[in-house]
């Protein structure tokens, strides 16, 4: 079952906030702020290099972790969660898509 709510929140965290959003890096797109949004622990950080991650307590999280967790937490099939994390999305293509998930 779709999560109407967290998808919608999710964009409208996006749209209030483009500075945040990067779809291209799985931290800062849709997937990773839908992750952030449901679960307040997961927080963003820098490792040891300098690399942006995000964090789960004192563990990262991997990036195949981020977009299949947000899948199930969106209560997504597949191919919706394909559609919508892709990195070419724009952010009309984003409010298309979760008007397509919700309607």
């Amino acid at each position: 079952m779709v999560n109407t709510t967290l998808l919608r929140q999710t964009l409208a965290h996006i749209e209030d906030n483009p500075e945040q959003w990067d779809q291209r890096r799985f931290h800062r797109d849709f997937a990773g702020w839908s992750l952030r949004l449901a679960k307040p622990a997961i927080r963003e950080q820098r490792d040891g290099a300098g690399i942006e991650v995000l964090m789960e307590g004192d563990k990262p999280l991997w990036i195949c972790e981020i977009p299949a967790r947000a899948e199930t937490l969106l209560g997504l099939t597949r191919d919706q969660s394909v559609a919508l994390f892709c990195a070419g999305n724009t952010l009309d293509d984003l409010r298309r898509l979760v008007g397509q998930f919700t309607a």
